[in-house]
């Protein structure tokens, strides 16, 4: 376990996001977390990426031109989630009109730490159009673009979906060494939609209840 609020700490919300909301969402975003990164910004930017997610899943497949609305709005919505200087820094990153990926990455730094990293994703989603594009942007950036991808890919997946010009590229998942282990697993599968979501679902209602 480490204290530090490193980025691969919000590797477990999106898959959370997708079968727990309200506190049952908080619980287990934050026992997730402390396993690895006991933290609170760890797990206060945990539990803001887990609600974006979330609202996400339920809005489903949005058309393009409300896409990066429809982000803005919702990190408006679950800023407050955030710590002061986490609420401070999230502002900064939506007052920007334009993308300056260079500028917004000397703003913010280039490192892991929360603090740096989510508000450079934030800067990257409103400012771009479509998987490629914002994972692109993320990589010029330089520093930790693999941290930042946690959050930044899972949003923009869940934003513009798969296939079609901004999607994620379907010749890219059929790529990944991982996707025939997953459909091996029963988690995997529930994951790649093979297995209805209610399924975890009532694994996470069956869990609270004990």
């Amino acid at each position: 376990m480490t204290p530090a609020a490193q980025m691969p700490a919000l590797s477990r919300s999106a898959v959370l996001a997708h079968f727990a909301a309200g506190d049952m969402l908080d619980q287990l975003v934050e026992e997730a977390v402390r396993m690895t990164n006991n933290n609170h910004d760890a797990v206060a930017y945990s539990r803001f990426f887990a609600h974006l997610m979330r609202d996400l899943y339920e809005a489903g497949r949005l058309q393009l031109s409300a896409a990066r609305d429809a982000l803005r709005s919702l990190v408006e919505r679950h800023r407050d989630r955030l710590g002061n200087r986490g609420r401070a820094l999230v502002d900064e990153a939506l007052s920007y009109h334009t993308l300056d990926y260079r500028g917004a990455t000397r703003q913010f730094g280039a490192a892991c730490h929360v603090d740096m990293a989510g508000p450079l994703v934030i800067h990257i989603l409103l400012h771009t159009e479509g998987f490629r594009e914002a994972n692109r942007v993320n990589i010029l950036a330089s520093g930790d673009n693999c941290g930042r991808a946690v959050m930044l890919g899972a949003i923009a997946g869940a934003l513009y979906g798969v296939g079609g010009e901004h999607g994620i590229p379907e010749q890219w998942i059929e790529r990944t060494t991982l996707l025939e282990r997953l459909r091996g697993t029963d988690g995997g599968r529930l994951l790649l939609g093979s297995v209805p979501a209610e399924t975890g679902r009532e694994a996470i209602a069956s869990r609270s209840s004990r």
